[in-house]
């Protein structure tokens, strides 16, 4: 009597799981996943090194007429914390346009900017409130309280640069891991590249070396 053949039982095939491309690149690296230029770490630490050589020449900078307006003559920065509340509830010219006796703003629009000049008025009080002494009301002693004043002020101008160029890094920083994670996921090289324009491109120059 003839055996029947007992039919092959179908083979499945366990199903193929593809890496995504970020996970591929670090794979392959050979720097491993913790250093890789596809690593958020390493292109962050890159940018911040890039805009540190492009920008720190500015830390020697002085004041620009935009910083008069929200800094030299602004009574509410120079109140340093105490000021902010004011900020908050203020146009952004309103103290510079007192200090010139002008009953209202005479610049065109609103300007509400509290942030920026909240972060002025912290730096006051971090590098200390100025008490220049007005009070010899002669020509002699009114020359002098201005110069020393005016010292004080171009010294402390130099350290809010170096604080405006180290909010720029952290702006990149920022957009960098917004790229990587919304506008071109999967693409860490774009969007590495994408964050390095952004942080040489020369129409920023003037928003750094401004504070």
């Amino acid at each position: 009597m003839s055996k029947k053949k007992k039919a092959a039982e179908p083979v499945i095939a366990s199903p193929v799981v593809e890496a995504a491309p970020e996970q591929q690149h670090v794979a392959e690296s050979p720097a491993g996943s913790l250093w890789s230029i596809y690593g958020f770490r390493v292109q962050a630490i890159v940018l911040g090194l890039v805009e540190f050589i492009f920008y720190c020449n500015t830390f020697s900078n002085d004041w620009a007429y935009d910083d008069m307006l929200v800094i030299i003559q602004n009574e509410y920065v120079h109140q340093g914390i105490a000021g902010i509340p004011k900020i908050f509830n203020a146009d952004a010219f309103e103290s510079y346009s007192k200090s010139q006796n002008e009953g209202t703003n005479q610049l065109t629009a609103g300007r509400y900017r509290p942030l920026s000049m909240v972060t002025f008025a912290v730096e006051q009080q971090l590098l200390g409130i100025d008490h220049t002494d007005f009070s010899d009301t002669s020509k002699a002693g009114t020359k002098l309280a201005f110069k020393k004043q005016k010292e004080k002020l171009s010294h402390d101008m130099h350290f809010r640069h170096v604080v405006n160029v180290l909010l720029f890094v952290l702006s990149v920083i920022v957009l960098l891991y917004f790229l990587r994670k919304v506008v071109l996921p999967g693409m860490p090289l774009g969007a590495f590249l994408a964050a390095l324009i952004f942080t040489v491109h020369p129409i920023h120059t003037e928003v750094v070396a401004n504070v």
